[in-house]
């Protein structure tokens, strides 16, 4: 892969040539006394820097994905992600990590190490997660609500939504979740004995015109600025300290789609426990959609009164309210069928014994059927 010009590829090596020429990080790190590159950067380049005064993480986009470099992939992701920060960060309470700097130039992010937390979808069955999962659902509230068409003037509005633009990222998302798994040979991704059960809903016209009508609402939606990729494993917790990160695929979309994407992976971590044989962790688990829900519409209400434009009234609340939740329920059961079946598979399903595995893939892949055609979740 060649260099782009003026492109300056971090590695353990450069990193200190690198701090030198920005004392703002230099100064929080001091000297550098370890680079350690996380086994999770699969898209992204991902340092932690340590030094004998602190340390920090630094990210950065790459024209490709790191570990297939013939996988081109825009490096303004990057920046994309910064815009996320910034303007979430007035309402995000301290949910989000600290920004230290933004190199555009390089794109190039640096924030706080968060190497003491733990992501959340490793964190289920363990401790309850209820006030984590409710901060989640706030902080998705205040997001929409503070980046919408209710609180911004016209102007404003449209000159955000061109500002986060992310067309390249977005289109990535729409490929993974609705046309990969439901295209004519979608079967290479998907486990062999899953086949019957997969084909089934393939040959489903019905299902197949919902999947349709979701992929249309998530490419032409543009409600508010959404993380566009928030699930179990974007979010970082230590005890009730919480970070929400990875936010490259931001854009102005579909709120329902933040809201569904996290409310799929609460079933599949809910599913994963059952089949691990802690059914009381399992049925925490399931408790906390509900309270994730419950938290999020209960923040959208108290922030209603402030909305700029009045002309909207509270019984238009109501119905977005009905209609977002039918819709985040059907997003989460194409998300939870494209974990199954698609590229990205889930984790915690696919750690279990094959015959657990595939008993919960099978359950999951039923689930995922009923919530995308009825809009509601069986499991409450």
């Amino acid at each position: 892969m060649t260099r782009p010009a003026d492109f300056m590829i971090l590695s353990g090596e450069n990193i200190p040539d690198y701090l030198d020429e920005r004392p703002h990080l230099g100064d929080r790190v001091g000297t550098v006394t370890q680079v350690e590159m996380p086994d999770d950067g699969n898209i992204n380049g991902v340092y932690i820097v340590q030094g004998d005064r602190g340390s920090i993480v630094l990210k950065q986009g790459l024209p490709w994905v790191r570990i297939i470099e013939t996988w081109e992939l825009t490096a303004e992701r990057t920046t994309r992600e910064a815009n996320l920060f910034e303007k979430w960060t007035p309402f995000a309470e301290g949910l989000l990590p600290e920004i230290f700097d933004f190199d555009a130039d390089n794109h190039v992010l640096a924030m706080e190490d968060l190497s003491g937390f733990a992501i959340l979808a490793d964190a289920f069955g363990a401790d309850d997660q209820t006030a984590n999962v409710e901060r989640v659902g706030r902080l998705l509230a205040r997001a929409f609500l503070n980046t919408s068409p209710f609180f911004l003037d016209p102007a404003e509005f449209s000159a955000r939504l061109v500002e986060a633009e992310n067309p390249e990222l977005a289109e990535l998302m729409e490929q993974v979740v609705f046309d990969q798994p439901w295209e004519s040979e979608p079967l290479d991704h998907c486990h062999a004995d899953l086949h019957e059960e997969f084909g089934e809903m393939l040959a489903d016209p019905s299902l197949q015109a919902r999947i349709g009508e979701l992929k249309f609402i998530f490419r032409t939606v543009h409600e508010g600025l959404i993380h566009g990729d928030l699930h179990t494993g974007s979010v970082m917790v230590a005890g009730d300290d919480l970070r929400v990160f990875d936010a490259e695929f931001a854009r102005y979309g579909p709120i329902a789609w933040d809201v569904g994407e996290f409310i799929g992976h609460l079933r599949v971590a809910a599913v994963a426990l059952e089949f691990e044989g802690d059914l009381a962790g399992a049925k925490a688990c399931d408790l906390l959609t509900a309270r994730f829900w419950d938290a999020f519409e209960e923040e959208v209400r108290d922030g209603w009164s402030r909305r700029t434009d009045r002309t909207f009234p509270d019984p238009f609340l109501d119905r977005w309210l009905v209609g977002q939740y039918e819709l985040a329920i059907r997003f989460a059961g194409a998300e939870i069928a494209r974990r199954i079946t698609g590229v990205g598979k889930a984790n915690q399903i696919d750690a279990l014994p094959e015959a657990r595995m595939l008993d919960a893939s099978r359950k999951l892949l039923g689930e995922a059927r009923q919530l995308i055609s009825s809009g509601r979740p069986a499991w409450i």
